[in-house]
């Protein structure tokens, strides 16, 4: 708040190896409304995404708190990286860019458009609401960051 003149609300934990019930009672103690994070165990991934509870409402130490402490949780659905498709980045090569020049033969935009609506279709089956947060970018990426804002 002194440097910025913001209060954060949301926070996203990009890479740590587990997580605890401090973690987000902590980010509840500070105001969080919500957290993000990518890494869980594979099985509660999976168990997540066939019963559509990749976000829901972590109650840490609920058996001492109740619903006192709580805060909105998201976990990512594919990691932390770009959507299949839409690797963009010197280091990594194979996706084609997104041509928006009708009069290319590289022309794309329709096809990658469709690609990327059928991503989010896709996504949202796994998710509650209408708040799904797709990374652009990944590990040691944006060694050219105009080639991904292009």
């Amino acid at each position: 708040m002194k440097e910025f003149g913001v209060k954060p609300r949301i926070g996203w934990h990009i890479d740590p190896f587990g997580h605890s019930n401090a973690n987000p009672r902590l980010f509840a103690d500070m105001g969080f409304e919500a957290w993000l994070f990518a890494r869980l165990d594979h099985a509660d991934r999976d168990e997540r995404l066939e019963d559509k509870s990749m976000n829901f409402l972590w109650r840490p130490f609920s058996k001492h708190f109740g619903k006192q402490k709580e805060i909105f949780t998201g976990v990512m659905r594919d990691h932390y990286c770009w959507p299949q498709g839409f690797w963009y980045d010197e280091r990594f090569t194979g996706d084609d860019p997104f041509v928006t020049n009708e009069r290319l033969d590289t022309f794309n935009a329709n096809a990658k458009t469709e690609l990327f609506q059928n991503y989010l279709n896709e996504m949202a089956a796994n998710y509650i609401g209408n708040q799904m947060l797709v990374p652009f970018g990944c590990d040691f990426t944006f060694a050219n960051a105009r080639m991904n804002f292009e």
